[in-house]
């Protein structure tokens, strides 16, 4: 990567820092193409906004036909509402 791209990662964590409010929490989903930098730019953010970060890798059964097909709707949907039931954000 760029470092100018780091620069940008950087300022949008900034500009996400001051829209997130302590008292509500936030679920941040990062989508794109494959190898477009999804990984990278939901660590970069979940460390500079100190929140935890899931892989969508994490709620996928395997060789189910499309990707979308394969992916745990069910479990990912639970995940969400734990976490926005516990007060943190999240990255996902």
């Amino acid at each position: 990567m760029k470092k100018t791209e780091f620069t940008d990662s950087f300022a949008l964590a900034e500009e996400l820092r001051q829209s997130l409010s302590a008292d509500k929490p936030v679920i941040i989903g990062i989508d794109g193409s494959m190898r477009s930098g999804k990984t990278i730019l939901s660590y970069c953010l979940g460390c500079a906004l100190r929140i935890n970060v899931f892989n969508i890798d994490m709620f996928v059964n395997r060789k189910q036909g499309s990707f979308a097909d394969q992916i745990k709707y069910k479990d990912l949907e639970e995940r969400v509402k734990d976490k926005l039931a516990s007060g943190k954000s999240a990255i996902y």
